[in-house]
């Protein structure tokens, strides 16, 4: 008869140092596929909000010489290759003293401006907002 050695690994030991290997790498490969998505995200977000402040810039600029409701920006723009959709809300703005009638405050305006991008199978969207005044009444 054999006698086993104190050195030697059994097959059921083997077996089960593979399998919580495995699975530890697994969960390694996947906390890092979450990382690398997080990091794409916050990559497109960065680049969507400096863009649409950028534009917000602009449209300060225009505002004040020319009516911005006239303004107009591409609908669609490519940040590091990648495409974004841009929109643009420009709204009256009204203010009602008390007992008053709400009356329109035609040298100010507020200004949506929106993207919007694909990101996997969800629609991710930034929106900023921005009050300009023209200077021409």
């Amino acid at each position: 008869m054999r006698k086993s050695s104190p050195k030697a690994f059994t097959l059921i030991e083997l077996f089960l140092t593979v399998t919580i290997l495995s699975v530890g790498i697994i969960l390694i490969l996947k906390s890092y596929l979450s990382l690398a998505n997080a990091l794409n995200l916050a990559e497109n977000k960065i680049e969507a909000v400096i863009y649409l402040d950028k534009q917000m810039d602009i449209l300060r600029l225009e505002g004040m010489s020319t009516d911005i409701a006239q303004t107009s920006l591409e609908p669609e723009v490519t940040l590091n290759n990648k495409v974004f959709a841009v929109a643009s809300e420009i709204q009256s703005v009204y203010q009602q003293a008390e007992g008053e009638e709400e009356e329109e405050l035609e040298a100010i305006k507020q200004v949506n401006l929106i993207i919007s991008w694909s990101q996997g199978a969800r629609l991710r969207e930034e929106k900023l907002i921005s009050y300009i005044a023209n200077d021409e009444k």
